[in-house]
């Protein structure tokens, strides 16, 4: 949620209008029109990755997904990396 706050914080400072939309990848494009960020594969693949995560456990009745200790690790590796990109 963080990543998703902070991108549509952006949109809403440099063009002063709100996305109703809680996917990182389509808040990522929408930042890509307007600011110069370079973004790869990796960067769109931990979007989609921490979109699943997210929309799980906002919407109980998409399938969660159990996390071990791995899993949570990349989850923090992605949000770094998004944070750090933006």
């Amino acid at each position: 949620m963080a990543v998703e706050l902070k991108l549509k914080g952006i949109l809403v400072q440099n063009t002063g209008s709100i996305i109703y939309t809680h996917s990182l990848k389509r808040l990522i494009e929408e930042v890509k029109k307007i600011k110069n960020v370079e973004v790869d594969n990796e960067i769109m693949e931990c979007a989609t990755y921490l979109s699943t995560l997210y929309t799980g456990s906002r919407y109980p009745e998409e399938s969660l997904v159990d996390l071990d200790k791995s899993e949570g690790e990349k989850c923090v590796r992605c949000m770094e990396r998004l944070l750090s990109t933006f």
